[in-house]
């Protein structure tokens, strides 16, 4: 009962496969969803494979496609690509950041020791970035294998509620690739989607005093 972050760190501590996914406790996978990942990471020595799934309201059974996962950024429609972090970068700010949509390779995770930062939530942003942004082959494979539950209590359905969080992890992700020498462009690209981000959480919420400094240190730092 640490949170998920701690939980997510240790497990990757003690994990013995060769990959790993995580599946949230209210989610889940479609038949076979796992035999069609490994495979997939396996034939193709993926470091990290990104792939597609549906939404579902708690309490019913139909299944809604979810345009963020569908890979709709990328030039032309796709059953399988093999892409380094470079080709990666023209459409870097639109990848769909999703830790349970995301099998990442155990080796390649321990080795160049990617972990969440704790005590935060939407942790897998930055999880997912620093995966990217270090992997030689990333894989995108547009099959739905993952079923995600949408209820009022959900952690993403209530961003509202953790202004603080969204802009910790936004300083913390343009922090780390500013320090990476990432190219202008694709650095202003995705500077531009987390600012906003920020900027219409702390917009919206109802205790904006509580949230200034954090968030005016925020723009400070990269609004440049």
């Amino acid at each position: 009962n640490s949170g998920l972050s701690i939980a997510r760190n240790k497990a990757m501590q003690i994990a013995q496969g060769e990959y790993f996914d995580f599946l949230d406790s209210d989610d889940y996978l479609v038949p076979d969803a796992l035999e069609t990942i490994y495979n997939c990471c396996k034939s193709n020595d993926l470091d990290m494979l990104s792939f597609s799934g549906y939404n579902f309201d708690d309490g019913d059974t139909i299944m809604k496609p979810n345009n963020y996962w569908n890979f709709l950024y990328l030039p032309e429609p796709i059953t399988f690509k093999k892409l380094s972090f470079k080709e990666c970068m023209p459409f870097m700010n639109k990848m769909a950041v999703s830790s349970c949509l995301t099998v990442y390779k155990s080796s390649f995770v321990k080795q160049h020791n990617i972990i969440f930062p704790e005590g935060l939530c939407f942790e897998d942003n930055v999880f997912f970035y620093k995966s990217l942004t270090q992997a030689t082959n990333i894989g995108l494979l547009d099959k739905k294998l993952y079923c995600r539950r949408l209820h009022p209590a959900s952690i993403t359905q209530n961003k509202n509620s953790h202004v603080y969080d969204t802009i910790k992890i936004a300083e913390i992700l343009l922090d780390y690739l500013k320090s990476i020498n990432l190219d202008k462009k694709t650095l202003k690209a995705i500077t531009n989607t987390y600012l906003q981000t920020a900027s219409k959480a702390y917009e919206d919420c109802d205790d904006k005093r509580r949230y200034k400094k954090y968030y005016k240190k925020l723009l400070n730092k990269h609004s440049n």
